[in-house]
């Protein structure tokens, strides 16, 4: 397991996330393009380009959420996509996937995960 707050993951990371939750708008690309492509059991994206942090989202007192955002994000994502594949592999899988929405990132950071077998 990758160690998601069950704070965050109670807020339904995989579920149709209310707008006001996503600080900007390539975020909401990236998680929509994982969900999407990985069908994954958990999965989070945070853009950490900066503003006021609260719950681990950027937006301010009045939600105002700063839509062009997006220059370094924290991506962690657990799927079955991933099964037989190392680390690297997972992350090279995950980048090419990401190919498009990550032109003009400056930075991001990746965790990787199997589905745990139940």
């Amino acid at each position: 397991m990758l160690g998601f707050s069950k704070k965050i993951f109670s807020r339904g990371l995989l579920t149709n996330r209310p707008l006001a939750f996503f600080s900007s708008e390539k975020e909401t690309l990236i998680y929509n393009k994982l969900k999407q492509t990985l069908q994954p059991t958990a999965l989070e994206v945070v853009d950490q380009s900066g503003g006021c942090k609260k719950n681990n989202f950027s937006w301010n007192n009045d939600l105002n959420i700063n839509k062009t955002g997006g220059s370094m994000f924290a991506i962690k994502v657990e799927s079955a996509e991933f099964k037989g594949k190392t680390k690297v592999e997972q992350h090279k899988f995950v980048s090419k996937i990401l190919e498009q929405e990550l032109q003009g990132v400056h930075g991001y950071t990746l965790k990787t995960s199997e589905t745990p077998k139940k």
